[in-house]
């Protein structure tokens, strides 16, 4: 008797990239050529778009959207600055408000206002400003804390730098 178990016989990946696969397709007539021609172009285009936004791909993360309006701490020795940093699945944007807030290791709670790469380290550094005071946003029936959520005051005027190891998770 042959043992299967589920994750090898499950097409959920699969179903999961289908959406992808159907908006590949424009015409009845011919799918498979379509998804292929179209993948051949999403792949030049990448490149393509790589070499026209400067995007920096390390192993710290994917950065987009280059700019250079600041704003930059004073001793920080910055080659580019950027709107967008991809982090596995997740993105941290300075320019979407809901998506530039993240939780440090030392669970501070900061709004993120620039992304740049330094030339002194080679890291990408995240500039914000934290969060003064936090408390529970509810205490019953559990501490919300206890979940990571938070009620938030006093954005500090004072920007300050993280390391993208610093981050704990996006809020």
């Amino acid at each position: 008797m042959i043992d299967l178990d589920l994750d090898n016989c499950s097409t959920f990946s699969f179903e999961n990239y289908m959406k992808v696969l159907k908006s590949m397709i424009r015409k009845p007539h011919k799918p498979l050529e379509q998804v292929i021609i179209r993948y051949k172009k999403g792949e030049k285009s990448t490149s393509n778009l790589k070499k026209k936004c400067n995007i920096i791909n390390n192993n710290e993360g994917l950065l987009l959207g280059p700019h250079n309006k600041g704003p930059l701490i004073n001793n920080l020795v910055t080659d580019s600055q950027f709107s967008t940093l991809i982090l596995g699945n997740y993105k941290l944007k300075t320019n979407v408000d809901a998506d530039s807030y993240f939780c440090t290791i030392n669970n501070e709670i900061v709004k993120l206002i620039n992304i740049a790469h330094s030339t002194n380290t080679g890291n990408i550094v995240l500039i914000g400003r934290k969060f003064k005071e936090k408390s529970d946003f509810y205490v019953n029936p559990i501490k919300s804390s206890h979940l990571g959520i938070f009620s938030v005051k006093h954005l500090s005027k004072n920007l300050m730098c993280w390391n993208v190891k610093d981050i704990k998770k996006k809020l």
